[in-house]
């Protein structure tokens, strides 16, 4: 299977969610569990997904609760999790174009593996502020639906997404709505199926917001 090749799964409801991108090795064993009847990877998102939404400080106490991000050299920013198709400690990075698995050299080389590869499409088509690139963001590692796999989770002033590690290295692209990521400057992750955002509300002030998903896929 080519890089970048997309196996459509049937019964799902959205497009973005009925593709299954990956190797084809990944693609086998995927297969495997989906015939033996316990695969996850036709969950969608577990219902009202980040729904739970309440700001928690204002000021420089909301602040007070993230960590600045660092300054990487090569793109946006990253973070690390176990991203890839065997469940290894991978570095995410966020670029103007997308996101990527960034290539490393050690006791087992890992080659770069693109968006297209693990979202089955281009991050930047998800947000429609994105079309042009993505100009800043923060990206932060987060069990964000609570079943024990890595997500990623990207806000930036401009829009945000989770990506849902669905196993195998695919991932769904979940756009968050509510008033916790309007003007989202920064994220993290807290407890199974919670998030905690940093953003700016219209009147310029900052708010932390805590966000959960009230029912949590086990």
């Amino acid at each position: 299977m080519p890089s970048g090749k997309v196996v459509r799964v049937n019964g799902l409801k959205e497009d973005s969610q009925a593709t299954f991108p990956g190797t084809t090795a990944s693609l086998v064993e995927a297969m495997a569990e989906v015939k033996a009847g316990k695969s996850p990877i036709l969950n969608a998102p577990p219902a009202k997904f980040l729904s739970g939404q309440e700001k928690i400080a204002e000021g420089e106490k909301a602040e007070a609760l993230f960590t600045k991000p660092a300054a990487v050299k090569a793109g946006l920013a990253e973070t690390t999790g176990k991203f890839d198709e065997k469940g290894r400690e991978r570095k995410m990075v966020l670029m103007k174009e997308g996101v990527k698995l960034a290539a490393e050299e050690g006791k087992e080389k890992l080659a770069e593996v693109d968006d297209v590869r693990m979202l089955g499409s281009k991050l930047i088509g998800h947000v429609t502020e994105w079309k042009e690139g993505i100009k800043e963001g923060v990206i932060v590692t987060s069990d964000a639906n609570g079943d024990g796999r890595d997500d990623a989770v990207i806000v930036s002033s401009t829009g945000a997404v989770v990506l849902l590690n669905r196993g195998f290295g695919g991932y769904f692209v979940f756009v968050p709505t509510g008033e916790a990521f309007k003007g989202a400057l920064n994220a993290k992750g807290g407890e199974k199926g919670e998030l905690m955002v940093l953003r700016k509300n219209g009147e310029g002030k900052m708010e932390a917001w805590k966000v959960t998903t009230p029912v949590v896929a086990q």
